[in-house]
């Protein structure tokens, strides 16, 4: 009876050594799930990274006022002005003798030539400008006690410059546009006034925030 009663309890012994050897072998499964579990909340945690930095592309850090945004904007404004000025009258004057000189001595109204020099000092006195305008952007935003690196060198204040005019020619070209029909309805006064609020509207919230990430970077700083 023993014996019998030991073969009648074999099949059963074998079922749970195969639950036991199924549930050994699928442990290592649970542990592999556990370990590749960090990666996917590190890789959400990047994606999320990058939505806040695309969202806060245009938004000053820290946050401010429409009275603190007006300062620091008006305070890089007139300094980029001032030390601009002279440049451009210098520019100026050059293309005026010029021309002064050829009319005088030809007895005819300028040329090409002289289309072509007046083109040639712009694009000269733009680049000029722009590591001023740099080195003035950051004399602005050090005078609001704002993220700014203590100097600049020639290349940082050329970068600062580039970012300045290239945003600002970005936002005034739909700008210019925009305005255009009035400027030939008849309506030009309309057409400048609007233009010239919508262009400081852009001032303030396109180009000064890229502005204030460029320095933030050349600062050390996250951006």
């Amino acid at each position: 009876m023993q014996i019998s009663r030991k073969i009648a309890g074999a099949p059963r012994l074998a079922v749970r050594a195969a639950r036991a050897a199924g549930a050994g072998a699928s442990a290592p499964a649970v542990r592999i799930n556990r370990r590749t579990a960090p990666r996917s909340g590190v890789r959400a945690t990047d994606n999320k990274t990058r939505t806040e930095t695309e969202v806060d592309m245009f938004q000053m850090l820290p946050s401010m006022t429409f009275g603190r945004r007006l300062s620091v904007w008006w305070s890089c404004m007139w300094r980029q002005t001032l030390a601009s000025a002279p440049v451009w009258i210098l520019g100026v004057a050059i293309v005026g003798l010029s021309i002064s000189r050829t009319h005088s001595a030809a007895g005819r109204p300028p040329s090409g030539g002289a289309a072509a020099l007046a083109v040639a000092t712009f694009f000269v006195c733009l680049v000029v400008c722009l590591p001023i305008a740099g080195y003035m952007v950051r004399g602005g935003f050090a005078a609001h006690a704002l993220t700014a690196p203590e100097r600049l060198a020639f290349r940082q204040a050329l970068m600062v410059g580039l970012t300045t005019f290239g945003w600002a020619v970005l936002a005034a070209l739909p700008i210019s546009v925009a305005t255009m029909p009035l400027r030939h309805a008849g309506y030009p006064l309309a057409g400048q006034a609007i233009g010239w609020v919508l262009n400081v509207a852009a001032g303030l919230y396109i180009v000064l925030p890229r502005q204030a990430r460029r320095l933030r970077l050349l600062a050390g700083e996250a951006a």
